[in-house]
């Protein structure tokens, strides 16, 4: 048997084909989890998928760009905690220069966390390695509740509802006229999935600055699903838009 021969005498990959193979498993692991989490009969699942999606695409790109998208290494005893803990170390890292806070990359860490426990359930992955203490070690402490951006699931539950309900009554008293409500109910939804802060999309009077006149066609990729924004950390940085 040649080395470019599988066992059975068929022709092995190239290794960036085999590399897409594997990344493609583990995409469509998440595509799995997304669709049984839009449709899992839970009540608040709507509100989840749309936190969890993007983050866990930002994940699936971390590790398809750094070689990282096996599923069978991910589920490894020993690589899938030391890849994890790369991707905490990330995740500390973004939280240090302030473009993330502590709570959030936690909660980042917690969606994909479920997401593995899932694919662990299915058997797809052996273990879920981001229970494993030594890929979470690196994680930021959250010291201050106050600073999370993300609201938690309750919170965000209600008040979305509200603004849904203030939105439709508008649209059936005013249709195409109704504005104020309806602009209310697409920023709460912004703030709300994309973790943004609301100096980063509203216009600050006293501010002149390109990034702090108000969120811009020029600055939202519709296509790409993205928006960019000035963080607090005066860098432009792109962020998700909610699906």
């Amino acid at each position: 048997m040649t080395s470019s021969e599988t066992g059975d005498g068929t022709p092995e990959p190239p290794e960036s084909d085999a590399g897409n193979v594997r990344a493609r498993e583990l995409k469509d692991a998440i595509d799995r989890y997304i669709r049984y989490k839009s449709t899992d009969g839970k009540g608040e699942s709507g509100y989840y998928v749309n936190s969890a999606k993007p983050v866990l695409m930002q994940f699936y790109n971390w590790c398809r760009d750094t070689g990282h998208a096996d599923l069978s290494r991910l589920g490894d005893e020993t690589e899938g905690p030391d890849v994890m803990r790369k991707y905490a170390k990330r995740l500390s890292q973004r939280e240090s220069v302030d473009a993330i806070t502590a709570g959030t990359a936690r909660t980042y860490w917690n969606i994909i966390s479920g997401f593995m426990t899932d694919a662990r359930d299915d058997g797809d992955l052996s273990i879920n390695p981001c229970l494993r203490k030594r890929a979470k070690d690196p994680l930021p402490t959250d010291t201050d509740d106050s600073k999370q951006q993300f609201w938690d699931d309750v919170a965000r539950g209600q008040i979305l509802r509200h603004v849904d309900q203030e939105a439709h009554a508008a649209i059936d008293e005013h249709g195409m006229d109704a504005g104020t409500p309806v602009r209310d109910r697409a920023l709460v939804y912004l703030l709300a999935y994309t973790g943004v802060r609301g100096a980063e999309v509203l216009r600050a009077s006293k501010d002149d600055r390109d990034g702090r006149q108000g969120l811009r066609w020029k600055h939202v990729d519709l296509e790409g699903g993205k928006i960019r924004v000035f963080r607090k950390t005066q860098r432009w940085e792109w962020t998700p838009l909610p699906t």
